[in-house]
Protein backbone atom coordinates (compact mmCIF):
# COMPACT_ATOMS: atom_id res chain seq x y z
CA UNK A 1 0.00 0.00 0.00
CA UNK A 2 2.96 2.50 0.70
CA UNK A 3 5.06 1.73 -2.38
CA UNK A 4 1.85 2.18 -3.95
CA UNK A 5 1.06 5.90 -2.38
CA UNK A 6 4.37 6.68 -3.46
CA UNK A 7 4.08 6.32 -6.84
CA UNK A 8 1.01 8.31 -7.28
CA UNK A 9 2.74 10.94 -5.54
CA UNK A 10 5.69 10.80 -8.28
CA UNK A 11 3.33 10.90 -11.10
CA UNK A 12 1.19 13.91 -9.74
CA UNK A 13 4.63 15.62 -9.05
CA UNK A 14 5.60 14.78 -12.76
CA UNK A 15 2.30 16.27 -13.71
CA UNK A 16 2.61 19.14 -11.89
CA UNK A 17 6.27 19.97 -13.39
CA UNK A 18 4.76 19.49 -17.04
CA UNK A 19 2.00 21.94 -15.80
CA UNK A 20 4.55 24.22 -14.84
CA UNK A 21 6.32 23.86 -17.85
CA UNK A 22 3.32 24.07 -20.57
CA UNK A 23 2.54 27.77 -18.65
CA UNK A 24 5.90 28.74 -19.69
CA UNK A 25 5.37 28.20 -23.30
CA UNK A 26 1.91 29.66 -22.98
CA UNK A 27 4.02 32.52 -21.80
CA UNK A 28 5.91 33.26 -23.80
CA UNK A 29 3.44 32.60 -26.65
CA UNK A 30 1.52 35.54 -25.78
CA UNK A 31 4.74 37.68 -25.51
CA UNK A 32 5.39 37.16 -28.91
CA UNK A 33 2.12 38.16 -29.50
CA UNK A 34 1.42 41.20 -27.78
CA UNK A 35 5.05 42.31 -29.16
CA UNK A 36 3.42 41.84 -32.38
CA UNK A 37 0.44 43.94 -31.89
CA UNK A 38 2.62 46.66 -30.41
CA UNK A 39 4.97 46.38 -33.31
CA UNK A 40 1.81 46.22 -35.95
CA UNK A 41 0.62 49.58 -34.30
CA UNK A 42 3.99 51.65 -34.26
CA UNK A 43 4.07 51.12 -37.60
CA UNK A 44 0.82 51.50 -38.54
CA UNK A 45 1.00 54.95 -37.11
CA UNK A 46 3.92 55.95 -38.91
CA UNK A 47 2.86 54.75 -41.85
CA UNK A 48 -0.78 57.05 -41.33
CA UNK A 49 1.13 60.23 -40.81
CA UNK A 50 3.39 59.36 -43.72
CA UNK A 51 0.08 59.01 -45.97
CA UNK A 52 -0.94 62.17 -44.70
CA UNK A 53 1.99 64.27 -45.25
CA UNK A 54 2.43 62.68 -48.47
CA UNK A 55 -1.25 63.43 -49.25
CA UNK A 56 -0.82 67.20 -48.59
CA UNK A 57 2.33 67.60 -50.93
CA UNK A 58 0.27 65.93 -53.44
CA UNK A 59 -2.51 68.39 -52.74
CA UNK A 60 -0.21 71.60 -53.00
CA UNK A 61 1.68 70.14 -56.12
CA UNK A 62 -1.49 69.42 -57.89
CA UNK A 63 -2.94 72.88 -57.16
CA UNK A 64 0.68 74.63 -57.72
CA UNK A 65 0.03 73.19 -61.38
CA UNK A 66 -3.52 73.90 -62.20
CA UNK A 67 -2.43 77.52 -60.70
CA UNK A 68 -0.47 77.70 -64.51
CA UNK A 69 -3.38 76.31 -66.10
CA UNK A 70 -5.64 78.81 -64.96
CA UNK A 71 -2.84 81.13 -66.16
CA UNK A 72 -3.20 80.05 -69.72
CA UNK A 73 0.18 78.54 -69.32
CA UNK A 74 -0.06 75.36 -71.21
CA UNK A 75 -0.32 71.95 -69.80
CA UNK A 76 4.04 71.67 -70.21
CA UNK A 77 4.27 74.35 -67.79
CA UNK A 78 1.58 73.00 -65.26
CA UNK A 79 3.29 69.74 -64.96
CA UNK A 80 6.84 71.19 -64.84
CA UNK A 81 5.90 73.56 -61.92
CA UNK A 82 4.17 70.32 -60.02
CA UNK A 83 7.75 68.41 -60.47
CA UNK A 84 9.79 71.25 -59.11
CA UNK A 85 7.28 71.36 -56.21
CA UNK A 86 7.45 67.59 -55.68
CA UNK A 87 11.41 67.83 -55.80
CA UNK A 88 11.47 70.55 -53.10
CA UNK A 89 9.69 68.88 -51.38
CA UNK A 90 12.26 65.77 -51.40
CA UNK A 91 9.91 63.40 -53.38
CA UNK A 92 12.11 61.65 -55.75
CA UNK A 93 10.63 61.94 -59.84
CA UNK A 94 10.39 57.74 -59.43
CA UNK A 95 7.77 58.17 -56.92
CA UNK A 96 5.80 60.72 -58.16
CA UNK A 97 3.80 61.31 -61.52
CA UNK A 98 2.34 64.41 -62.76
CA UNK A 99 -0.68 64.40 -65.26
CA UNK A 100 -2.26 67.46 -67.51
CA UNK A 101 -5.55 67.22 -68.97
CA UNK A 102 -5.72 70.28 -70.92
CA UNK A 103 -9.25 69.67 -72.35
CA UNK A 104 -10.47 68.78 -68.36
CA UNK A 105 -8.20 71.68 -66.73
CA UNK A 106 -7.33 69.14 -64.57
CA UNK A 107 -3.32 68.04 -62.89
CA UNK A 108 -3.22 65.14 -60.90
CA UNK A 109 -0.62 64.12 -58.64
CA UNK A 110 -0.24 60.85 -57.86
CA UNK A 111 3.16 59.45 -55.07
CA UNK A 112 3.73 55.78 -54.70
CA UNK A 113 6.07 54.88 -51.86
CA UNK A 114 7.63 51.71 -50.05
CA UNK A 115 6.17 52.48 -46.58
CA UNK A 116 9.68 52.57 -43.96
CA UNK A 117 9.18 49.50 -41.54
CA UNK A 118 10.42 50.02 -38.01
CA UNK A 119 9.41 47.06 -35.90
CA UNK A 120 7.19 45.22 -37.68
CA UNK A 121 9.86 43.06 -39.77
CA UNK A 122 10.56 41.04 -36.42
CA UNK A 123 6.82 39.65 -37.00
CA UNK A 124 7.46 39.42 -40.51
CA UNK A 125 5.21 41.66 -41.73
CA UNK A 126 6.03 43.28 -45.00
CA UNK A 127 6.10 46.68 -46.60
CA UNK A 128 3.17 48.37 -47.33
CA UNK A 129 2.79 50.73 -50.62
CA UNK A 130 1.66 54.19 -49.17
CA UNK A 131 -0.06 55.86 -52.70
CA UNK A 132 -1.67 58.94 -52.58
CA UNK A 133 -3.29 60.67 -55.74
CA UNK A 134 -4.81 64.44 -55.95
CA UNK A 135 -6.45 66.07 -59.05
CA UNK A 136 -7.03 69.88 -59.16
CA UNK A 137 -9.70 71.26 -61.58
CA UNK A 138 -8.98 74.97 -62.78
CA UNK A 139 -11.98 76.62 -63.56
CA UNK A 140 -9.79 78.94 -65.20
CA UNK A 141 -9.26 82.80 -65.31
CA UNK A 142 -12.15 83.08 -68.54
CA UNK A 143 -14.72 80.70 -66.69
CA UNK A 144 -14.31 82.01 -63.26
CA UNK A 145 -18.26 82.05 -62.17
CA UNK A 146 -19.41 84.69 -61.24
CA UNK A 147 -23.31 83.98 -61.08
CA UNK A 148 -23.68 80.62 -58.92
CA UNK A 149 -26.54 78.90 -57.83
CA UNK A 150 -25.14 76.52 -54.67
CA UNK A 151 -27.76 74.14 -53.66
CA UNK A 152 -27.27 70.98 -55.26
CA UNK A 153 -30.44 69.53 -54.27
CA UNK A 154 -32.85 72.81 -55.67
CA UNK A 155 -35.04 71.13 -58.32
CA UNK A 156 -33.87 73.92 -60.32
CA UNK A 157 -31.00 75.83 -59.81
CA UNK A 158 -30.59 78.32 -62.18
CA UNK A 159 -34.41 79.47 -64.23
CA UNK A 160 -33.98 81.24 -67.62
CA UNK A 161 -37.70 81.75 -67.70
CA UNK A 162 -36.97 85.37 -68.79
CA UNK A 163 -37.88 87.21 -71.91
CA UNK A 164 -34.45 89.82 -70.88
CA UNK A 165 -31.56 89.13 -71.14
CA UNK A 166 -28.43 88.38 -68.91
CA UNK A 167 -24.93 88.47 -69.69
CA UNK A 168 -22.00 87.32 -68.03
CA UNK A 169 -18.70 89.41 -68.91
CA UNK A 170 -15.44 87.52 -68.31
CA UNK A 171 -16.80 84.93 -66.34
CA UNK A 172 -19.52 81.84 -66.11
CA UNK A 173 -23.16 80.99 -65.27
CA UNK A 174 -23.04 77.58 -63.06
CA UNK A 175 -25.60 75.48 -60.96
CA UNK A 176 -24.61 73.10 -58.40
CA UNK A 177 -28.05 71.25 -58.84
CA UNK A 178 -27.70 68.05 -59.57
CA UNK A 179 -31.33 67.47 -60.72
CA UNK A 180 -32.00 66.92 -64.33
CA UNK A 181 -33.20 70.61 -64.72
CA UNK A 182 -30.35 72.16 -62.72
CA UNK A 183 -30.43 74.92 -66.08
CA UNK A 184 -34.10 75.48 -67.11
CA UNK A 185 -34.27 77.31 -70.22
CA UNK A 186 -37.89 77.62 -71.33
CA UNK A 187 -37.93 81.76 -71.64
CA UNK A 188 -37.62 82.93 -74.72
CA UNK A 189 -34.21 85.97 -74.29
CA UNK A 190 -31.09 85.59 -74.38
CA UNK A 191 -27.94 84.79 -71.98
CA UNK A 192 -24.35 84.74 -72.90
CA UNK A 193 -21.23 84.10 -70.86
CA UNK A 194 -17.75 82.33 -70.92
CA UNK A 195 -19.09 79.29 -70.08
CA UNK A 196 -22.60 77.73 -68.60
CA UNK A 197 -22.10 74.73 -66.76
CA UNK A 198 -24.72 73.02 -64.66
CA UNK A 199 -23.81 69.93 -62.50
CA UNK A 200 -26.76 68.00 -63.03
CA UNK A 201 -28.76 68.15 -66.70
CA UNK A 202 -30.33 70.97 -68.82
CA UNK A 203 -33.64 71.18 -69.89
CA UNK A 204 -35.60 73.40 -71.97
CA UNK A 205 -34.74 74.20 -75.68
CA UNK A 206 -36.65 77.58 -76.63
CA UNK A 207 -34.12 80.42 -74.72
CA UNK A 208 -30.79 81.33 -76.18
CA UNK A 209 -27.54 80.40 -74.36
CA UNK A 210 -24.25 81.09 -75.69
CA UNK A 211 -22.23 79.28 -75.70
CA UNK A 212 -24.66 75.91 -74.81
CA UNK A 213 -25.32 74.79 -71.50
CA UNK A 214 -23.03 71.96 -70.27
CA UNK A 215 -24.71 69.43 -68.29
CA UNK A 216 -22.53 66.95 -65.41
CA UNK A 217 -20.16 69.61 -64.68
CA UNK A 218 -18.04 69.86 -61.49
CA UNK A 219 -19.54 71.91 -58.73
CA UNK A 220 -18.15 75.28 -58.92
CA UNK A 221 -16.73 76.51 -55.10
CA UNK A 222 -17.93 78.61 -52.61
CA UNK A 223 -16.47 81.92 -53.03
CA UNK A 224 -16.97 82.57 -49.50
CA UNK A 225 -16.98 79.09 -48.18
CA UNK A 226 -14.82 80.05 -45.44
CA UNK A 227 -16.29 83.50 -44.38
CA UNK A 228 -18.27 83.69 -41.26
CA UNK A 229 -20.20 87.01 -40.56
CA UNK A 230 -19.40 89.53 -37.84
CA UNK A 231 -21.75 89.54 -35.05
CA UNK A 232 -24.24 92.20 -34.34
CA UNK A 233 -24.83 94.14 -31.19
CA UNK A 234 -27.78 95.74 -29.40
CA UNK A 235 -30.39 97.62 -31.82
CA UNK A 236 -29.13 100.96 -33.16
CA UNK A 237 -32.66 101.47 -35.00
CA UNK A 238 -36.12 99.49 -34.41
CA UNK A 239 -38.24 99.34 -37.39
CA UNK A 240 -37.19 102.04 -39.58
CA UNK A 241 -38.85 103.69 -42.29
CA UNK A 242 -39.36 106.22 -44.23
CA UNK A 243 -41.71 106.90 -47.23
CA UNK A 244 -42.01 110.57 -48.15
CA UNK A 245 -39.82 112.29 -50.40
CA UNK A 246 -36.08 114.08 -49.14
CA UNK A 247 -32.92 112.46 -48.30
CA UNK A 248 -32.01 111.02 -45.23
CA UNK A 249 -28.53 109.51 -43.75
CA UNK A 250 -27.36 106.64 -41.90
CA UNK A 251 -24.85 105.32 -40.20
CA UNK A 252 -23.59 101.70 -39.85
CA UNK A 253 -25.35 99.93 -37.11
CA UNK A 254 -28.32 96.91 -36.09
CA UNK A 255 -31.66 97.73 -37.26
CA UNK A 256 -34.16 95.60 -35.57
CA UNK A 257 -37.18 94.76 -37.17
CA UNK A 258 -36.04 96.08 -40.98
CA UNK A 259 -35.34 98.84 -42.58
CA UNK A 260 -37.83 100.31 -45.46
CA UNK A 261 -37.76 103.36 -47.39
CA UNK A 262 -40.05 104.41 -50.34
CA UNK A 263 -41.72 107.82 -51.70
CA UNK A 264 -38.62 109.01 -53.21
CA UNK A 265 -36.61 109.04 -50.25
CA UNK A 266 -32.84 109.23 -50.95
CA UNK A 267 -31.41 106.72 -48.79
CA UNK A 268 -27.49 107.34 -48.31
CA UNK A 269 -25.55 104.84 -46.33
CA UNK A 270 -22.20 105.87 -44.35
CA UNK A 271 -19.10 103.18 -45.04
CA UNK A 272 -19.30 100.48 -43.22
CA UNK A 273 -22.06 97.53 -41.64
CA UNK A 274 -25.42 97.55 -41.90
CA UNK A 275 -27.21 94.75 -40.31
CA UNK A 276 -30.91 94.15 -41.19
CA UNK A 277 -31.90 92.34 -38.19
CA UNK A 278 -35.38 89.91 -38.33
CA UNK A 279 -37.18 91.72 -40.60
CA UNK A 280 -36.87 93.04 -44.20
CA UNK A 281 -34.93 95.56 -46.13
CA UNK A 282 -37.38 96.97 -48.66
CA UNK A 283 -36.71 99.66 -51.20
CA UNK A 284 -39.49 100.51 -53.64
CA UNK A 285 -42.18 103.10 -54.61
CA UNK A 286 -39.29 105.26 -56.46
CA UNK A 287 -36.94 105.60 -53.45
CA UNK A 288 -33.25 105.16 -53.99
CA UNK A 289 -30.25 103.55 -51.59
CA UNK A 290 -26.71 104.74 -52.30
CA UNK A 291 -23.63 103.90 -50.52
CA UNK A 292 -19.82 103.10 -50.74
CA UNK A 293 -18.00 100.92 -49.02
CA UNK A 294 -21.12 99.51 -47.42
CA UNK A 295 -22.14 95.87 -46.75
CA UNK A 296 -25.95 94.57 -45.96
CA UNK A 297 -26.11 91.88 -43.59
CA UNK A 298 -29.22 89.84 -43.50
CA UNK A 299 -29.94 88.22 -40.04
CA UNK A 300 -32.44 86.39 -38.42
CA UNK A 301 -36.25 85.63 -39.48
CA UNK A 302 -37.76 87.05 -41.92
CA UNK A 303 -34.87 88.99 -42.92
CA UNK A 304 -34.73 89.13 -46.58
CA UNK A 305 -34.56 91.83 -49.24
CA UNK A 306 -37.08 93.47 -51.49
CA UNK A 307 -35.72 96.04 -53.88
CA UNK A 308 -39.27 96.78 -56.22
CA UNK A 309 -41.09 99.67 -57.22
CA UNK A 310 -38.54 101.62 -59.95
CA UNK A 311 -36.35 102.05 -56.56
CA UNK A 312 -32.90 102.61 -57.84
CA UNK A 313 -29.74 100.68 -56.18
CA UNK A 314 -25.91 102.04 -55.89
CA UNK A 315 -23.79 100.17 -53.53
CA UNK A 316 -20.22 99.05 -53.98
CA UNK A 317 -18.62 97.04 -51.22
CA UNK A 318 -15.61 97.41 -48.52
CA UNK A 319 -12.22 97.09 -50.00
CA UNK A 320 -10.74 95.15 -46.75
CA UNK A 321 -11.98 94.23 -43.28
CA UNK A 322 -14.38 91.25 -42.39
CA UNK A 323 -16.94 91.92 -45.27
CA UNK A 324 -14.68 92.62 -48.00
CA UNK A 325 -16.07 92.46 -51.28
CA UNK A 326 -19.33 91.44 -49.98
CA UNK A 327 -22.59 94.21 -50.77
CA UNK A 328 -25.46 92.50 -49.68
CA UNK A 329 -24.96 89.01 -48.00
CA UNK A 330 -26.10 86.12 -45.37
CA UNK A 331 -24.57 83.85 -42.91
CA UNK A 332 -25.21 80.17 -44.04
CA UNK A 333 -27.21 78.96 -41.16
CA UNK A 334 -29.59 81.82 -41.75
CA UNK A 335 -33.11 81.12 -42.85
CA UNK A 336 -33.88 80.02 -46.52
CA UNK A 337 -35.78 82.93 -47.94
CA UNK A 338 -36.81 85.02 -50.94
CA UNK A 339 -34.97 88.11 -52.29
CA UNK A 340 -36.37 89.67 -54.62
CA UNK A 341 -35.24 92.74 -57.43
CA UNK A 342 -37.93 93.42 -59.62
CA UNK A 343 -40.88 96.23 -61.05
CA UNK A 344 -38.38 98.76 -63.00
CA UNK A 345 -35.75 98.43 -60.35
CA UNK A 346 -32.11 100.20 -61.60
CA UNK A 347 -29.42 98.03 -59.42
CA UNK A 348 -25.38 99.40 -59.69
CA UNK A 349 -24.04 96.53 -57.79
CA UNK A 350 -20.05 96.69 -57.42
CA UNK A 351 -19.23 93.68 -55.25
CA UNK A 352 -20.52 90.35 -54.66
CA UNK A 353 -24.68 89.05 -53.49
CA UNK A 354 -23.49 86.43 -51.45
CA UNK A 355 -26.92 84.55 -49.65
CA UNK A 356 -26.31 81.21 -49.68
CA UNK A 357 -29.55 80.51 -48.24
CA UNK A 358 -32.31 82.56 -50.41
CA UNK A 359 -33.90 82.30 -53.80
CA UNK A 360 -32.73 85.14 -55.61
CA UNK A 361 -34.91 86.66 -58.39
CA UNK A 362 -34.83 89.20 -60.90
CA UNK A 363 -37.91 90.10 -62.64
CA UNK A 364 -39.98 92.50 -64.00
CA UNK A 365 -38.37 95.37 -66.50
CA UNK A 366 -35.63 95.46 -63.71
CA UNK A 367 -31.76 96.68 -64.98
CA UNK A 368 -28.96 95.65 -63.45
CA UNK A 369 -26.25 97.20 -66.53
CA UNK A 370 -24.40 99.82 -65.73
CA UNK A 371 -20.66 99.48 -65.53
CA UNK A 372 -19.56 98.19 -62.57
CA UNK A 373 -15.73 96.40 -62.85
CA UNK A 374 -17.35 93.43 -61.11
CA UNK A 375 -20.41 92.22 -59.80
CA UNK A 376 -20.72 88.26 -58.70
CA UNK A 377 -24.19 86.95 -57.83
CA UNK A 378 -24.15 83.74 -55.58
CA UNK A 379 -27.21 82.11 -54.20
CA UNK A 380 -28.77 79.35 -53.20
CA UNK A 381 -30.93 79.39 -56.25
CA UNK A 382 -31.05 81.91 -59.31
CA UNK A 383 -34.39 82.69 -61.02
CA UNK A 384 -34.15 85.49 -64.20
CA UNK A 385 -37.86 85.84 -65.32
CA UNK A 386 -40.05 88.63 -66.71
CA UNK A 387 -38.55 91.32 -69.20
CA UNK A 388 -35.46 91.75 -66.77
CA UNK A 389 -31.63 92.83 -68.07
CA UNK A 390 -28.94 91.58 -65.95
CA UNK A 391 -25.28 92.37 -66.72
CA UNK A 392 -22.38 90.93 -64.43
CA UNK A 393 -18.63 91.18 -64.52
CA UNK A 394 -15.86 89.25 -63.34
CA UNK A 395 -13.23 91.14 -63.67
CA UNK A 396 -10.36 89.17 -62.41
CA UNK A 397 -7.87 92.00 -61.34
CA UNK A 398 -10.33 94.05 -59.42
CA UNK A 399 -12.76 91.35 -57.96
CA UNK A 400 -12.83 90.85 -54.49
CA UNK A 401 -13.64 87.14 -54.37
CA UNK A 402 -11.42 84.92 -52.71
CA UNK A 403 -9.07 84.04 -54.45
CA UNK A 404 -8.68 86.86 -55.92
CA UNK A 405 -6.58 85.05 -59.36
CA UNK A 406 -8.18 81.77 -59.69
CA UNK A 407 -10.84 79.53 -58.43
CA UNK A 408 -9.65 75.42 -58.17
CA UNK A 409 -11.30 72.61 -56.66
CA UNK A 410 -9.58 70.22 -54.85
CA UNK A 411 -10.45 66.03 -55.02
CA UNK A 412 -8.00 64.11 -53.24
CA UNK A 413 -8.13 60.17 -52.48
CA UNK A 414 -5.89 57.83 -50.40
CA UNK A 415 -5.09 54.66 -50.64
CA UNK A 416 -2.90 52.70 -48.24
CA UNK A 417 -2.47 48.85 -49.73
CA UNK A 418 -0.26 45.52 -48.52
Amino acid sequence: MSSENNYTKRAVNSFRGSEAGSTTTLFAVSLVAVFGVMALAVDYAAWMNRTSDLQATADAAALAGVARLAASEGGESAAQFAQTYLQAKKIAPSNSNVTVNNGAATVTVTITETGRRYLSPVIGLDAPTIKVVAEAVAQGKAARPCIIALDPAAPIGIDFSLAGSVTAIDCAIWSNSTSATSFDLNGSGTASSDRNCAVGGVSGNTFAITPDAEPNCRPAVDPFLSWMPPASAICDQSNFQKLDNGPVTLTPGVYCGGLKVGGATELFLEPGVYFIQDGPLKVNAGASITGTGVTILLTGIDSHADFLGSASVHLSAPMSGPTEGLVIAAGREEPILDTKVGGGVEMDIEGTVYLPTHNLSYGGNSESILPSSYTFLVAKTIKFHGGSTVVVRGDPETAQVPPKNKDVVMQGTVHLTR
